[in-house]
């Protein structure tokens, strides 16, 4: 799969070091020299010091053969106008980090698969480790619905399948393996 990866930062760098690892081919474009740098070094991968709003800097990435672009960096507005470019080259699959909440429904309308701000996102699974320690990994589903997974040892005491006392809520669903 041909990839672009648009920003080198926190969140860039972990994206680079995935997709480098699959095999994939992955073209990066960084706008600071150093981080480019950096990333040329440590990854196998061709590396574009420049700015990726520039439809110039798209056309030299080949853009137009990607089959996806991931736009990492902090901006909201540079990675709407990366997404813009790329649609309009027909890259088939858009995908960004989304900053403001806010913006979520502009990346929505381009198209676009969309994380929304992954530091708040590493927060509420922190804080959600110390509240329920017992569960090992879960996932927001929207509308308050969840998903997560536990792990129920020999010892843990199973309630009887239709308990009189306490009646499971209609919208509540157990699947266990």
């Amino acid at each position: 799969m041909y990839i672009i990866v648009v920003g080198a930062g926190t969140i860039g760098s972990q994206v680079i070091e995935l997709v480098t690892r699959e095999q994939n081919e992955v073209v990066v474009i960084e706008e600071n020299p150093e981080r480019a740098n950096a990333v040329s070094r440590d990854y196998d991968c061709l590396v574009v010091n420049a700015d990726a709003t520039e439809k110039e800097t798209l056309e030299q990435a080949s853009a137009d053969g990607a089959d996806a672009i991931i736009a990492t960096t902090e901006e909201d507005a540079v990675n709407i106008m990366v997404l813009l470019l790329a649609r309009d080259i027909g890259i088939p699959s858009l995908v960004s980090v989304v900053q403001n909440p806010d913006h979520m429904n502009l990346f929505r309308q381009l198209g676009a698969n969309v994380l929304e701000n992954p530091q708040r996102l590493i927060a509420e699974y922190l804080v959600r480790a110390v509240q329920r320690p017992s569960i090992k990994d879960f996932m927001s589903l929207g509308g308050g619905a969840e998903v997560f997974e536990i792990t129920v040892t020999d010892e843990a005491q199973w309630p009887e399948r239709r308990s009189p006392k306490r009646e499971r809520p209609a919208y509540s669903q157990m699947v266990s393996s």
